[in-house]
């Protein structure tokens, strides 16, 4: 018993309690037993990191992220890079999906001092939460010495550091405040043909898509293009948004064997998919190949859509009928892309000679593996004859993948996540009934979110809080029942969404500008006046297009009021960077 003591007494490290055990966030959960003493994003956190005067350092991921799961195998797991950390850091570990708001904080900060982003996103910060120094994946040697160089520097240079993190919090904030600045009689709705000049400007318009190293889907971008150019009529931008569809269903981004696309490829001519599938992604798919389809008269983006409707509700759907976060780029053997590749002499043992020759004709398959793992299957244009006789072998395939593979899957069901799929079903139901079940499962889930003054994150698998949701939690759940709910005539989705609409705006926006979440525990909260998109269509516009389907149906002079002033200026940020607001000039576009 006295030796037991003396442990207690002298080596307190040994008892570091990881707070990830049990944690509902399948990211969190993966580091449960890391050595390190993880902590999680909280008041307290931050009071112990003031109180025993330790740098934070906190790592920011998401369950699909493939960069993630190596760092945490090369350096969290290391027992001597635990050590440093226990010894001289408070360290957090933050799953971006359950807290997309001080990702951003944070990835604003990266970005700015480093001049790229990503993740894993390693951040350090003094104990006051001012950012010192940021990366993303270093190979473990690398990030160990990074780590001892702060140390040093912490203990000989506190002062100087504080300072700097402070001074440089300023410059970001400064910059920030500056895009805030109005712009003298201009509306949203005049930015339509900047908009449309930016993003030519740097559409690449032989391969389709933006830039010219990843492809990343570019939805909110693409949506709005459409919706604007419907009036503009301009060839040039329709040339381009039609070769940027076509591509992206005949390339790497699109499963053709299980249906579904993967959240971008790391080649710039749309060859080699990252292997992650984001329910984001997906669902804003469905509703860009259905607006196009009626735009430009395409069956086949229809048909496109309603495929990704179907892998959604087969591959993405948890056990009470709402939808999943994602599928991991990697298998359970750790291969990255090993669930959707294929060997040769896989094909031809499992297809007929027939089928082979047909695969081979459509799908490129017949030809040396690109990926250590094997070929991926990447759709041509084919007659509508040939794509009926593909589909027996798509299902042959995938019957195999399912029974023989397992791929993780992230199973936290995000209210703001599907909040963005019942916007898709929505779209669906107004061309196939079929899909009322599935969209009358999610806006259950959702409206179990909602208890008449908070709106919660998600629930998790005992049906408990996982947190209190954020602006973006918000704006896509009340537009996702709203869309259900007229589209379904579902009185009690519409009233519901309607609540949840109202409560945003009022905790959300004021004379500033908009502030995503209520409280910040970092200093020095942001509020903007306009925001931008992401991968997923900004908050703001989210909760705008939201309102004007309530206006669309009753006569709310405040909701009213609301959106008119918030159309009816545009920010210096929009006013240089429209390319970034597509989804808030999309809307406008639509309403004015």
């Amino acid at each position: 018993m006295f030796r037991i003591l003396l442990l207690l007494l002298f080596l307190p490290g040994w008892l570091a309690a990881n707070q990830l055990e049990n944690n509902p966030s399948p990211y969190l959960s993966l580091h449960a037993n890391d050595p390190v003493d993880w902590h999680i994003w909280s008041k307290q956190t931050l009071d112990k990191a003031k109180k025993e005067n330790k740098l934070l350092f906190v790592s920011v991921g998401y369950f699909a992220c493939h960069w993630c799961h190596v760092m945490q195998r090369e350096s969290f797991s290391d027992s001597d890079i635990a050590k440093k950390l226990n010894k001289h850091f408070v360290s957090v570990k933050v799953d971006r999906e359950l807290n997309p708001v001080l990702d951003s904080r944070l990835m604003t900060f990266l970005q700015a001092t480093t001049g790229r982003g990503g993740w894993p996103m390693n951040i350090i910060l003094t104990p006051e939460g001012y950012s010192i120094v940021g990366m993303t994946y270093l190979p473990a040697e690398q990030f160990s010495n990074v780590l001892d160089h702060l140390v040093e520097n912490w203990q000989q240079d506190r002062k100087q550091l504080e300072e700097a993190a402070r001074e440089v919090d300023a410059i970001i904030a400064k910059q920030l405040n500056a895009e805030q600045f109005p712009v003298k009689n201009m509306r949203v709705v005049d930015m339509q043909n900047a908009f449309l000049q930016q993003a030519m400007n740097i559409a690449d318009d032989l391969g389709g898509g933006f830039g010219d190293t990843m492809k990343f889907p570019s939805i909110p971008q693409l949506s709005a293009m459409i919706k604007i150019n419907q009036k503009k009529a301009n060839k040039k931008v329709d040339e381009f948004i039609l070769l940027t569809l076509d591509k992206m269903i005949h390339s790497g981004l699109h499963d053709v064997i299980g249906g579904g696309f993967y959240r971008y490829t790391v080649d710039p001519d749309w060859q080699t998919p990252h292997f992650e599938k984001m329910l984001y992604t997906n669902s804003q798919m469905v509703q860009l190949y259905l607006l196009a389809a009626d735009v430009y008269k395409r069956d086949d983006y229809r048909a496109i859509a309603f495929d990704t409707l179907d892998f959604m509700q087969r591959e993405m759907r948890g056990k009470d009928g709402a939808m999943i976060t994602s599928l991991s780029a990697v298998d359970n053997k750790n291969i990255e892309g090993g669930y959707y590749l294929w060997s040769i002499e896989e094909l031809k043992n499992i297809l007929t000679e027939k089928e082979f020759q047909l695969a081979s004709k459509a799908w490129n398959i017949n030809q040396s593996a690109t990926l250590e793992a094997g070929v991926l299957p990447i759709s041509n244009k084919m007659s509508a004859d040939a794509e009926k006789s593909l589909e027996s072998i798509k299902q042959k395939l995938r019957s195999i993948r399912e029974k023989t593979r397992v791929l993780p899957r992230d199973d936290k069901r995000l209210g703001s996540l599907n909040g963005l799929a019942l916007a898709a079903y929505a779209e669906g139901l107004s061309h196939d009934k079929k899909y009322a079940l599935q969209g009358e499962k999610i806006s259950r889930y959702l409206q179990k979110l909602w208890n008449g003054k908070i709106l919660l994150k998600a629930l998790d698998k005992n049906e408990k809080s996982m947190g209190e949701g954020a602006l973006p939690d918000y704006a896509a759940t009340a537009y996702g029942l709203l869309k259900w709910g007229m589209a379904n005539n579902d009185v009690t989705s519409i009233k519901t969404g309607k609540a949840i609409l109202n409560m945003a705006w009022q905790k959300f926006h004021g004379v500033k500008g908009w502030q995503e979440l209520e409280t910040s525990l970092l200093p020095n909260p942001l509020y903007k006046k306009h925001l931008t998109d992401s991968a997923e269509p900004a908050a703001e516009a989210l909760l705008v297009q939201a309102t004007i389907l309530v206006l669309q149906q009753t006569k709310d002079n405040s909701l009213q009021v609301r959106v008119k002033n918030n159309l009816g200026f545009v920010s210096k940020g929009i006013y240089e960077e429209p390319y970034y607001y597509g989804s808030l000039i999309g809307v406008a576009s639509e309403y004015q």
